[in-house]
């Protein structure tokens, strides 16, 4: 066949895929014979093709395509030495690749020769910037992109190793409850590309790869759509997906929206928990798939591995696709994993595979929070709502205790046949029944406040402290339910899920990491305190506090989630409180010390939103009273304690404002509080933590100076420290987090110190953990900032190093979590900062390619997000809540657009 044949055969197949199947014929009725049957036979062929590349990259299984005669092998892409193929299709390749200047390995992705139509190259560009805008722990990343030597584009992504979903979980013979935790951490990942405006199209199990430490990465966004720009025009949408994945309107070729994935999700969850796909065809034929999607409704999946009835069939045996994989030990569902599936499960699933998009989830966000729901045995949306059904998830909740109700129900009943000599016993037993409660109660406050009091700051103790919330939280909410118009007992109460609250994720103190517990554990001290106080206005101690747990829940809000209004208003209901009490009790010390709590946070609440001179203010105002206390009981190590923290706040926006010599005397103070104490308290974790903060606080201040030589000895001591308490106790947050930024400052000095090899071990073990702990808890926006904050510290080292794409790549991974962030919280002018630091990043570098390429495209979209950094520094500047480290930043945006405009403007 001759080449012009070949263009326009291929030229054809590409407009008429795009065509709903209706429309095809017409348009190939104006061909010639010849090239109508060619292409007919193409779009047969490609019905039956799993996408772009056919299969993903499988290390465990060593899939290697390797071919003597690629002319890749061996070659250098980039900056990337090709070893071998490991992923082909009809459309593109992938390759195994080592990035030359060091041991990682990479996985890039290229068009083939000869497809590299408009239409495939529009495809894979879009791919690339879909891409560029996702970075999530559970998706595979993008490293880098460009252009081969002879004009193909290529990407490079993050190599995973590991097994695809249902291989994985065979694997490790993972049960159904297994199965559906694993799914919610898939669903944080899809969920997270549909809030950047992206539909995947085409989920499936072998897009979802999962390493060997369990982490599941999604894969091939080849297909995905971008809500924001493509239109929703029904003869143009490209049938490029896999039928037997695919939601009803993809297969009809209607508008495709977010519901199409939550369709997808269904089918693999469909598969996953019962080892068979909802609808299938031996042929794979498209037309008979698409009549059995369109027209059957799906069995159970409980019933296709129970073989027992399920509407509207009558009976049915163990499917045939599922009998085999049983049988040969490759599909672990037990019989009690059945029962558990019967129900809700099933009734989840169904829900997500409704054909209507309209009656599934409204967003994969929904469908996570039913199988959470599931999973902790409350009830779910997916099932119609009746008292019955609540209550039979209330017994399975609770067994024990209906069990024991029921017991004393019957009990109560017999006893109205016996003599009145038993009522006297009875009131006996009720007495001492009263007596016993009293015991466990006393008992409950015991284990909760002096065994957890002595073992926080003991390292080490996380999991001891774990088992203290997993006895203290069931007994509290039975509490909770009996204690109503006690107000004593209320305020007790009050106070142990206060205490609770600061064991499961209070970010000042040693927490076990459970966030959302928390946030709820504090919300529930507040809701019985205002009662308390509503009934009892006179009460000073139910006013103390309720304003501490205002103060807990305002904590909450500003470091898991960066609310800072809502941090802000539970600060200032707290402050308005404790100002009511100063004013009936000036000289209380236990009024002053919370009333320098208050100064303290609303402090802080200042200097996030850029007012600097009034959170020094308050600062001092905290200060004041806190050396007066101090002074009035010198044995008080509280009030120590309180002394130290209003030095390093201080020091904290001394150094924000440029102002890094007179931080440093704030943090020596500090510094020296803290050595005082911790020779009388040798076994306080807590104090060395502190020391470990003023060093790293101190040598950031040494490194604005250019005082090198101190700022190292200063974060040598920090790093030793945090590494020692972090050993000791692995799971203990703040221990984790500490470390993470230890790492990050003695990266910075290897920067400075020419050593960029040492500085990307440091970073990138601190981005690891920070990525880890983001998995743990994908909600926690603490660490998606210092994520952040590790992608623009890595994009220094690459640019020192002159290796502008990669960091040009760091720096959008940066930009991309600081977008969501400052949207998230406006007020916060600390994240519209660190946000106008990554357009300046992106900015910079993109224009240095610009120049480096002389790339007229580049250089303005360059200046674009140079110009959205300039005014979000400009902005600060005109609210005069600029920081002063910022005061040269618009005179260095502006210096580098004048030095590189005139190139482009000649």
């Amino acid at each position: 066949m001759d080449t012009a044949k070949w263009i326009q055969i291929k030229d054809t197949f590409w407009v008429v895929l795009e065509l709903p199947l209706a429309e095809r014929s017409a348009v190939l009725d104006t061909t010639g014979p010849e090239i109508r049957s060619a292409v007919e036979k193409m779009l047969a062929s490609h019905e039956q093709a799993e996408g772009f590349i056919d299969k993903p990259v499988l290390v465990q299984q060593g899939i290697a395509i390797d071919d003597a005669s690629d002319e890749y092998l061996g070659k250098t892409i980039g900056h990337y030495r090709i070893k071998k193929r490991i992923g082909a299709g009809g459309m593109g390749l992938v390759y195994l690749a080592g990035r030359e200047d060091s041991d990682q390995l990479v996985a890039i992705k290229l068009i083939k020769r000869g497809m590299d139509t408009e239409a495939i190259l529009k495809r894979f560009l879009l791919e690339r910037r879909i891409l560029s805008r996702l970075t999530h722990p559970f998706i595979a990343r993008l490293l880098d992109s460009g252009q081969t030597d002879d004009g193909l584009p290529y990407f490079v992504m993050e190599y995973v190793e590991g097994l695809p979903l249902l291989e994985y979980c065979d694997d490790q013979r993972m049960g159904a409850r297994e199965r559906l935790e694993l799914s919610r951490q898939i669903c944080s990942a899809i969920s997270y590309a549909h809030q950047n405006l992206i539909v995947h199209r085409d989920l499936k199990p072998s897009n979802i790869l999962i390493t060997n430490d369990g982490t599941p990465k999604l894969l091939d966004f080849g297909i995905a759509k971008l809500l924001e720009t493509e239109s929703e025009n029904t003869a143009t949408q490209a049938r490029i997906f896999t039928p037997e994945y695919a939601s009803p309107e993809q297969l009809n070729g209607m508008p495709i929206t977010t519901s199409a994935d939550v369709y997808s999700l269904g089918v693999v969850l469909y598969e996953l928990l019962s080892g068979t796909r909802p609808f299938r065809s031996q042929t794979r034929n498209f037309t008979e798939i698409t009549n059995k999607v369109l027209t059957q409704a799906p069995v159970r999946p409980s019933s296709v591995i129970s073989g027992e009835p399920s509407w509207p069939l009558a009976r049915h045996t163990v499917d045939d696709d599922v009998k085999p994989q049983m049988e040969a030990g490759k599909f672990h569902i037990s019989p009690a994993d059945i029962r558990y599936l019967k129900g809700d499960v099933d009734n989840i699933i169904l829900k997500a595979l409704r054909k209507e998009p309209e009656r599934r989830y409204a967003s994969v966000q929904d469908l996570a929070e039913d199988i959470r729901r599931n999973l902790v045995g409350l009830p779910v949306t997916a099932t119609a709502d009746s008292r019955t059904y609540r209550a039979r998830k209330f017994v399975k909740r609770h067994s024990t205790a209906v069990f024991a109700g029921s017991f004393i129900v019957l009990t109560l009943l017999l006893a109205t046949s016996v003599t009145s000599w038993q009522a006297i016993v009875a009131r006996r037993e009720r007495d001492k029944s009263e007596r016993r409660f009293d015991d466990v109660r006393k008992l409950s406050n015991s284990f909760l406040f002096e065994f957890d009091d002595a073992i926080r700051n003991l390292q080490g103790a996380t999991p001891a402290r774990k088992l203290v919330i997993d006895r203290a939280l069931p007994f509290l909410n039975s509490l909770a339910e009996e204690s109503d118009g006690d107000d004593s007992l209320q305020n007790e109460l009050a106070e142990s899920y206060r205490k609770l609250g600061e064991i499961q994720g209070h970010p000042y103190f040693a927490n076990v990491g459970d966030v959302a517990g928390g946030i709820l554990s504090f919300r529930r001290s507040i809701d019985i305190g205002e009662k308390l106080v509503s009934r009892n206005p006179t009460n000073q101690e139910y006013k103390i506090n309720l304003s501490k747990y205002y103060d807990m829940l305002g904590d909450m809000y500003l470091a898991a989630s960066y609310d800072t209004p809502d941090a802000s208003a539970n600060y200032q209901r707290a402050l308005k409180l404790r100002e009511e009490l100063r004013d009936q009790s000036a000289d209380d010390p236990l009024i002053l010390e919370s009333l320098m709590v208050s100064y303290e946070r609303v402090g802080y609440i200042k200097a996030k939103t850029g007012e600097l001179a009034a959170a020094i203010n308050n600062f001092q105002a905290s200060l004041a009273i806190g050396e007066r206390l101090a002074a009035s009981q010198p044995a008080n190590n509280r009030f120590q304690r309180d002394r130290y923290v209003s030095y390093s706040e201080i020091g904290r926006v001394l150094h924000s404002d440029g102002k890094y010599r007179e931080a440093i005397e704030q943090f020596d103070k500090g510094r020296t509080i803290v050595k005082d104490l911790m020779a009388g308290r040798p076994n306080d974790v807590d104090l060395p933590r502190m020391g470990g903060i003023f060093d790293d606080l101190s040598a950031n201040a040494h490194i604005q100076l250019g005082e090198f030589a101190a700022a190292t000895s200063l974060s040598n001591n920090a790093l030793a420290a945090r590494e020692k308490l972090f050993a000791a106790d692995p799971t203990n947050v703040l221990a984790f987090g500490d470390l993470t930024v230890s790492l990050d400052t003695a990266g910075d000095l290897r920067v400075k110190a020419g050593d960029a090899a040492g500085a990307l071990k440091l970073l990138r073990r601190s981005l690891a953990m920070r990525e880890a702990a983001l998995k743990q808890d994908p909600t926690m926006t603490l660490a998606k900032r210092y994520i952040a904050i590790s992608h623009n510290k890595i994009a220094l080292v690459f640019r020192s190093q002159n290796d502008l794409p990669m960091a040009l790549n760091e720096h959008r991974a940066a930009l991309n979590i600081n977008r969501e962030l400052a949207g998230a919280d406006p007020t916060n002018l600390e994240l519209r900062r660190e946000l106008s630091v990554s357009l300046q990043g992106v900015g910079e570098v993109l224009g240095l390619i610009a120049v480096k390429e002389r790339d007229r495209i580049k250089w303005t979209q360059a200046r674009e997000l140079l110009d959205e950094s300039l005014g979000i520094y400009g902005e600060m500047s005109a609210t005069a809540r600029s920081f002063g480290a910022d005061v040269g930043k618009i005179p260095e945006l502006k210096a580098f657009i004048e030095k590189h405009e005139p190139l482009f403007t000649s």
